[in-house]
């Protein structure tokens, strides 16, 4: 079955990774793009603070999942006896 525990966790390090992971790049976009609204025009500060709170949210999520290591390998050993079963 393709959907084996070392592929969720492939996939998680991909979002989560704290250099590399998708979720830091959007992060890290979502605040370049704030800072460039602000350099450009200084009366859109609302526009760049829409842009602050939404990296503000990526990193939330983040935070909230960083620490999820333990529980994604219970979750992946937990598939290894189903797929066995329906053989």
């Amino acid at each position: 079955m393709p959907g084996s525990g070392a592929s969720l966790q492939r996939a998680v390090d991909h979002l989560l990774h704290p250099e590399h992971g998708a979720l830091e790049r959007v992060r890290e976009a979502l605040e370049a793009a704030g800072e460039q609204v602000n350099d450009l025009d200084d009366d859109a500060y609302a526009l760049a603070d829409r842009f602050g709170f939404a990296s503000e949210f990526v990193s939330s999520a983040q935070s909230e999942l960083v620490d999820s290591e333990a529980e994604l390998r219970r979750v992946g050993a937990a598939v290894h006896p189903r797929v066995l079963s329906r053989s």
